[in-house]
């Protein structure tokens, strides 16, 4: 059974990462400030460098875009997973949570 995106923010299932104010600044801001911190794996280091390097890299928006597909992380105290989406803000969801994006 899937549950919609306010009640999965409700129970805890959804964190904010990074407020979409950033901009075009945001995958380079996320990789600045969580890549590299316990828990997190799946990126590639060529992706996270290659968003490092600003949006005036002309690989950054396809870096990010693989960042986004494969970063995992993995709660040390409990095991639970959490994957990476971005709607104008970046969020962490929890990855065993069925979350029905469409129910509002």
């Amino acid at each position: 059974m899937s549950i919609s995106q306010e009640q999965a923010a409700d129970a805890g299932y959804i964190e904010l990462l990074l407020d979409g104010d950033r901009g075009i600044y945001l995958p380079r801001d996320f990789c600045d400030n969580f890549i590299g911190a316990a828990g997190w794996s799946g990126y590639d280091e060529d992706d996270v460098k290659t968003v490092l390097n600003g949006p005036d890299d002309e690989w950054y928006w396809e870096a990010w875009q693989n960042i986004l597909d494969s970063a995992v992380y993995t709660d040390p105290e409990t095991g639970a997973k959490w994957f990476v989406y971005q709607d104008d803000s970046l969020f962490a969801v929890r990855a065993d949570i069925d979350i029905d994006w469409e129910l509002y």
